[in-house]
């Protein structure tokens, strides 16, 4: 019998939208953020003026929601911004950085 252990971080499925362009969030003000991405505290509203509220909420919304959620509340340029900073589980990154190589680029 193998001892191959498969871990939920493995097989869980995450999303992101198509394109680019399809990010069409705030850029400035702050973010609400569903139920259904941060349901960790009673106040899910975030700062984007706020460079550690902005980070936690696109952390949040990267790993958390799906393409609908991350279309509607992710800015293309705060995300470009912020990207290199997100704590992010290995398959999500690596996700996000096929889709829009731009974002692995650390220039």
């Amino acid at each position: 019998m193998s001892d191959t252990r498969v871990f939920f971080r493995d097989i869980r499925p995450y999303y992101a939208p198509e394109r680019w362009s399809d990010l069409c969030g705030p850029a400035a003000g702050s973010l609400r953020l569903p139920m259904t991405v941060f349901w960790r505290a009673p106040d899910r509203q975030f700062s984007l003026d706020d460079e550690v509220e902005l980070a936690e909420a696109y952390r949040f919304l990267v790993v958390e929601g799906d393409e609908t959620e991350q279309g509607t509340l992710l800015n293309p340029d705060l995300l470009q911004a912020v990207w290199s900073r997100l704590v992010l589980p290995t398959r999500v990154r690596e996700l996000w950085e096929a889709r829009f190589p731009h974002l692995g680029s650390r220039s």
